[in-house]
């Protein structure tokens, strides 16, 4: 355990000091601060009396992490992190070390997944700034009259997370197999945006991870269950490709 915690901060080092950081500050802001805008921009059209505004807010702003940024993150992140290695080739020096690749390869995705968790942490709280801000802007918008569901707010954003976990595992395994990352990137950017497309028929492509998002945040928004159907497939694969990805790495990959 000690071997791990060790590596796990390297790793945690090498993230900070990279464009990553950024990066996921950026992505994080950029739904809730979008969404602001289009309130504020059509406030007199959206405005309800007597309606909670967190509710609808919230709602807009999951759908845009579904769709667009939580894939972004995962596909860019994914990818400038492994870079990290591949651009130094350093790979074989981390190889040397004392510690077994299985150590290593648990550490770096503990990473990813810690950064995909910052930024759904980062966007919620973004959230609630721009929340704010519209509130004092606009004093009958209702954000200061009315209290967000916060257990409903977490609940969706936790089922959003399952619902890309597959996405992660698959550009997580791509990211260190790939040495261009521009090639994982235009990969996992034209199947996220071949998702969009396929929107419609987002329900009868169940095998296709990309549309998850959608399904969690379109057709499941208020199921009363744990998870739906296509977020337990989206857990089951993240876990087979991850123990793939694990077997590649600790058998084959060599840097």
């Amino acid at each position: 355990m000690s071997s791990f915690s060790k590596i796990f901060s390297a790793e945690v080092i090498k993230v900070k000091n990279t464009f990553a950081i950024f990066l996921l500050v950026l992505l994080a802001l950029a739904i809730p601060l979008f969404v602001s805008m289009e309130y504020l921009k059509n406030a007199d059209k959206v405005i309800i009396h007597n309606s909670n505004p967190w509710s609808k807010g919230w709602k807009r702003t999951i759908i845009g992490i579904a769709i667009f940024a939580g894939p972004c993150v995962i596909i860019m992140l994914n990818a400038l992190l492994m870079n990290i290695e591949h651009k130094t080739n350093s790979w074989k020096n981390l190889f040397t070390l004392p510690v077994s690749p299985g150590i290593i390869y648990l550490s770096k995705l503990c990473v990813s997944l810690l950064i995909l968790t910052l930024f759904f942490l980062f966007s919620i709280f973004f959230f609630f700034i721009c929340a704010a801000i519209i509130g004092v802007i606009i004093p009958n918008s209702g954000f200061f009259q009315y209290s967000p569901d916060i257990i409903a707010m977490f609940s969706i954003a936790f089922r959003t997370f399952i619902s890309l976990a597959t996405v992660f595992a698959i550009h997580f395994w791509l990211s260190f197999r790939l040495k261009n990352m521009f090639i994982g990137m235009a990969v996992g950017l034209m199947l996220m945006f071949f998702a969009m497309m396929t929107y419609p028929q987002m329900e009868t492509v169940l095998f296709f991870p990309y549309n998850y998002g959608e399904l969690t945040v379109f057709k499941y928004y208020s199921y009363h269950h744990i998870f739906a159907i296509h977020e337990i497939l989206s857990l089951a694969l993240f876990a087979m490709i991850s123990c793939g990805s694990y077997w590649d790495f600790t058998r084959n990959f060599k840097g």
